[in-house]
């Protein structure tokens, strides 16, 4: 009994690895749309944001199912921690990719405005800075909304791999930008 105890616990480990990855690649999915996020802010005229976006519900989807489905499991808040390291590790990625992409935008807009300010004595080129605020704005309030979430679960974000790097991360541009 106890020889086919252990071939059972050392099964363990490669089995919660594949569980983790099938209900991580679910949320995977709808983390591309974070890269669609410069284009809801980007010259639109769209009004600050309030609240997350949709995404963010569609990203925890998998991993709330898991857990009402397995709950009881002694296993269940292990899985869940790893579950989303996974789903935070490319979150924390992706919204990086994003705001390296919103910085290059604009120091390329301030370098166009300081060309044309030269050569053109009138006028003055738009200001874009107020789209860049809006975009990290709203990145700011979807990374706080899925931590929110985690939490609800009983998940601590110090158990979360990259979880706090990405709320400082966006947290730092909220207030280096003076959002509110």
């Amino acid at each position: 009994m106890d020889e086919w105890k252990e071939k059972l616990k050392s099964q363990l480990v490669p089995v919660s690895g594949r569980l983790v990855r099938s209900v991580s690649v679910g949320s995977v999915a709808a983390l591309r749309q974070v890269n669609e996020v410069p284009r809801l802010y980007r010259r639109t005229n769209r009004d600050p944001p309030t609240r997350s976006l949709p995404y963010i519900d569609s990203m925890l989807e998998a991993p709330l199912a898991f857990h009402l489905k397995h709950q009881s499991h002694p296993h269940t808040l292990l899985w869940l921690q790893s579950i989303f390291s996974d789903i935070t590790d490319q979150y924390y990625v992706a919204v990086m990719a994003v705001l390296t992409s919103v910085q290059k935008t604009e120091e390329s807009l301030r370098r166009l405005k300081k060309i044309r300010d030269k050569s053109i004595a009138t006028g003055s080129a738009p200001d874009r800075g107020g789209d860049d605020d809006k975009i990290r704005m709203q990145l700011y309030f979807d990374a706080n909304y899925y931590c929110k979430k985690i939490e609800e679960l009983g998940i601590k974000k110090e158990n979360v791999d990259h979880l706090k790097d990405l709320l400082k991360l966006v947290e730092t541009l909220h207030n280096k930008n003076g959002l509110k």
